[in-house]
C-alpha cells in the first residue's frame, strides 16, 4: 500500500442489516470497493494516522473501512423507505453515488480524499 494512497479496498456489511423498505421490512447485505488518496498528510496525522509508519496505516485502514461501511449504512437507510426491497437490489449505482458524496466531505476533514466508491452487490439476507 503506497503511503499516499489506498487502492482497491473492500468493504462489507458484515451481519444482515434490517430496512425498512416501501414494501415492508427487509434484511440485505452489501459488498463494494473503495480508493481513496491522503490529501493532508499532517490533518491526517492529526486524526492519529502516521502515514509513513505501515503499522499506523494498517490500523488507520481497519478504521476508514468501518467508517465507510457506517456512512453506507446511514445512506441505505435514508433512501431505503422510498424503494422495494426489488429497487433496492437495483440501486447499487444510485447508492454508491450518494455514499460517495456524504462520505466525502466528512473525510476530507480528517485529510483524505474519497477518489472513487462502489456498492458492487447488494443481496437480500
Amino acid at each position: 500500500m503506497a503511503p499516499a494512497q489506498w487502492q482497491d479496498l473492500k468493504w462489507g456489511i458484515a451481519s444482515p442489516q434490517m430496512l425498512r423498505l416501501a414494501d415492508g421490512l427487509g434484511k440485505i447485505r452489501a459488498f463494494g470497493s473503495f480508493k481513496c488518496e491522503i490529501s493532508d498528510p499532517d490533518l491526517l496525522r492529526e486524526c492519529g494516522c502516521d502515514h509513513a509508519d505501515s503499522d499506523s496505516l494498517v490500523k488507520y485502514t481497519d478504521y476508514l473501512t468501518d467508517l465507510i461501511v457506517r456512512f453506507f449504512s446511514d445512506t441505505l437507510a435514508a433512501r431505503s423507505r422510498s424503494m422495494t426491497g426489488e429497487q433496492l437490489l437495483g440501486s447499487t449505482e444510485i447508492l454508491s453515488e450518494a455514499t460517495l458524496e456524504e462520505a466525502s466531505e466528512d473525510l476530507s476533514r480528517r485529510g483524505i480524499t474519497l477518489t472513487e466508491f462502489k456498492v458492487e452487490r447488494i443481496v437480500h439476507a
